[in-house]
């Protein structure tokens, strides 16, 4: 019905507040790996400041609906974004075409 796409997480966090900046829920759920330099624990995903990324979010990468790692963006562009490889799940790591959610993710 086009209704989820036009939904957004409206609540902006106050400073500290440790809630995530508006993020564009349609443009997260599309949100894909595109490159992985695992020997720098680094990956960069195809959403950027356009869809409401901001340095120092923490995402969860997903596959197959399980978590595999958290990673914290930090180098922010208008629709791609590089981010640090904080956690990995024991023998996973992120993959080009893993998605992203918000947080730790559901795991489900």
């Amino acid at each position: 019905d086009g209704m989820a796409e036009r939904l957004a997480v409206t609540d902006p966090g106050l400073p500290g507040s440790g809630r995530p900046p508006e993020v564009a829920l349609a443009a997260l759920g599309r949100a894909r790996v595109v490159d992985v330099r695992e020997d720098l624990g680094y990956v960069v995903f195809d959403i950027g400041s356009t869809d409401g990324i901001r340095p120092g979010m923490v995402l969860s990468v997903v596959r197959d609906d399980r978590v595999v790692a958290r990673i914290r963006a930090s180098e922010v562009k208008e629709e791609l974004t590089g981010a640090s490889v904080v956690e990995t799940e024991a023998g996973l790591y992120p993959q080009a075409g893993d998605r992203m959610v918000l947080g730790r993710g559901s795991g489900a």
